[in-house]
């Protein structure tokens, strides 16, 4: 049996080395919605809508209302090929998992109205109508920073995102927490920039 160098095998390594091990956190990231701003709320139509009827600066609204993002990753189908008794197995298409987008709702500037907004863009359920995905796909970004936010570690651009269904808790007299909305995303690919 071949001796294990105990140094490298415990965390006095890492310890000794702060410039290299320093962990990244699930805290530090941004969500960016792309071309959210002047948004039609979501329960008027366009033909009887006012000025007061849009929704301003919501790419930064949601910027500061994430509270989860997802983390995009992709899953392959396989071939099979069967010959005699064994099966070799090859990769095939390539599928982006649907995530979820967790909003908390401030008072004053609503994410949950950003959000209904952008869902009224792919599907109109006053008038029960789908719309063209030119209007309810958009790019999102996801950047992840260093604990200091003085270095961007990773970023993956979300390519035709939208919301295939928003959700949220009851109401209840005897739950004081905040009011978060999620927003199930479903995207047709990611691509990451390191």
């Amino acid at each position: 049996m071949a001796n294990i160098d105990v140094v490298s095998a415990n965390s006095w390594h890492i310890a000794d080395n702060p410039g290299i091990y320093e962990p990244a956190r699930n805290n530090n990231f941004e969500f960016l919605i792309m071309d959210a701003d002047n948004l039609l709320k979501a329960g008027v139509l366009e033909e009887e809508a006012t000025a007061d009827d849009y929704l301003t600066n919501g790419q930064e609204i949601i910027r500061l209302s994430v509270n989860k993002a997802p983390v995009p990753h992709f899953s392959q189908g396989e071939i099979a090929i069967s010959r005699g008794n064994t099966k070799t197995y090859y990769a095939s298409t390539i599928e982006y998992k649907e995530g979820t987008l967790e909003v908390i709702d401030y008072i004053d500037v609503s994410g949950k109205s950003i959000l209904m907004a952008w869902q009224a863009l792919s599907g109109k359920a006053i008038r029960g109508t789908v719309g063209r995905a030119r209007n309810y796909k958009k790019d999102c970004v996801l950047i992840e920073y260093s604990p200091d936010y003085a270095q961007k570690l990773r970023s993956w651009r979300l390519k035709g995102c939208w919301i295939k269904e928003l959700s949220e808790d009851d109401y209840s007299h005897e739950s004081p927490d905040k009011k978060v909305v999620r927003a199930t995303i479903r995207y047709d690919r990611a691509i990451p920039e390191e």
